[in-house]
């Protein structure tokens, strides 16, 4: 089962918070405008970069 939990700290300004779990989600190649860091607690994933 997937699930997602957004937080929002307000002594943090500017920063969203996201807890997922996501077992079983395929996505097409696809950008954000955001930055995002992220640490993975357990299993795998696959993340491409646009090379410049």
């Amino acid at each position: 089962m997937n699930s997602v939990d957004f937080h929002i700290d307000k002594e943090i300004s500017g920063v969203e918070l996201m807890k997922a779990s996501i077992t079983s989600q395929k996505t097409m190649a696809h950008v954000h405008e955001e930055f995002a860091i992220g640490v993975m607690e357990n299993g795998n994933s696959r993340i491409f970069t646009k090379k410049s």
